[in-house]
């Protein structure tokens, strides 16, 4: 498996085939996504570029082969729209802990034929390698199994465990990642 750290401008380059691949991961869950919403990620995804940290991080069995998956982020900043819901949404003090310094940790997905093999706990890993940030946050959907436990396979922690976003249907998690002052993930033995 090869991972690939990927500036803005490398990720951009491969836009069309990272979107294929999110289509691809979303719509075999029973959160498959409709074509308006794959628009509207492929959008949201051009606007994500310009952050300040942004990178993304994708996997391949080798490095001209299809792409098998990919994870994003960047630091998180006032005035994103994802950011102030959630910020709305909490109680101050988790505000506090959580938004004063973080990195968003935006969208992992991996298709279908290719999970089970380790490559979204890769990609994770990949992703927030040397951040320098104290915390890290994301939103995952609370019937997402096997997204949560990765997730707190890894040491996230729920933030609030019934958010509701304007535009979806059902609850989320939004979850919560101390990364320690090294800009490395926080290792469980530590």
């Amino acid at each position: 498996m090869v991972i690939a750290r990927l500036s803005a401008e490398e990720t951009a380059r491969i836009r069309a085939e990272l979107v294929k691949v999110y289509r691809e991961a979303w719509s075999t869950t029973k959160y498959a996504l409709t074509r308006h919403q794959i628009r509207d990620f492929a959008s949201v995804f051009d606007m994500h570029l310009g952050r300040d940290d942004f990178r993304a991080v994708t996997a391949r069995d080798d490095p001209d082969g299809p792409m098998l998956g990919f994870a994003y982020g960047y630091t998180s900043a006032p005035g994103g729209w994802w950011r102030e819901t959630v910020i709305d949404g909490l109680p101050k003090e988790a505000t506090e802990v959580w938004f004063a310094d973080s990195y968003e940790f935006v969208e992992l997905a991996v298709i279908e034929s290719a999970r089970g093999r380790g490559l979204g706990g890769a990609l994770h890993d990949a992703l927030l390698e040397g951040i320098e940030r104290k915390t890290s946050v994301l939103s995952t959907q609370c019937g997402n199994a096997a997204a949560l436990a990765l997730y707190r396979a890894r040491g996230w922690t729920t933030i609030s465990g019934d958010f509701r976003f304007p535009n979806r249907p059902y609850p989320y998690a939004v979850m919560g990642l101390v990364l320690n002052d090294r800009g490395r993930l926080r290792s469980s033995r530590e």
